[in-house]
């Protein structure tokens, strides 16, 4: 069954949700990110893949995701320092994270990503990047508040008073 109670409903509303969710994948693995961006492509999400954690985090402040799909182990830093990075920028208010891993210990992440151990079957990677999108969606489905600020920021100017 479905979040709504109701199996149909729930997938209708899940596919609403995805439809046009815009994906950040980073996974270092040629193969692996090209296949995965082709499944998540034909499920209606519009992905954006890059290589290494810092490549994301600049891309994160360039433009809004509705989820950030990493794997844990890139060259570089971690997707969990992406993940805990993005936070502290406040990148990630109205954006959903999840993480991949091949490894079986713990790994060092607020357990409000939630993390999906390699191999994944696809069916449970595509519910759980559904899930995320329609989390996302529901917070918001613009960019964050503050890149628009950022581009409409004008000099503070004192109203002139009528007082004489």
């Amino acid at each position: 069954m479905g979040p709504t109670g109701d199996g149909q409903r729930g997938s209708e509303v899940a596919g609403l949700c995805q439809a046009g969710a815009s994906v950040l994948y980073v996974e270092d693995d040629e193969s692996i990110r090209d296949v995965m961006a082709l499944i998540l492509e034909d499920e209606g999400f519009e992905v954006h893949a890059c290589v290494t954690a810092e490549e994301g985090l600049e891309r994160m402040r360039d433009q809004h995701y509705d989820v950030v799909l990493t794997d844990q182990n890139l060259p570089g830093n971690s997707g969990a320092w992406l993940l805990e990075t993005a936070r502290q920028d406040g990148l990630l208010r109205c954006c959903a994270g999840l993480v991949l891993t091949a490894c079986s210990g713990p790994i060092d992440l607020d357990p409000v990503f939630p993390v999906l151990r390699k191999p994944v079957e696809f069916e449970d990677l595509l519910g759980a990047v559904r899930q995320a999108a329609a989390r996302s969606r529901a917070v918001s489905p613009g960019p964050p508040l503050r890149a628009e600020a950022r581009r409409t920021r004008r000099p503070f100017q004192r109203a002139e008073s009528d007082t004489g």
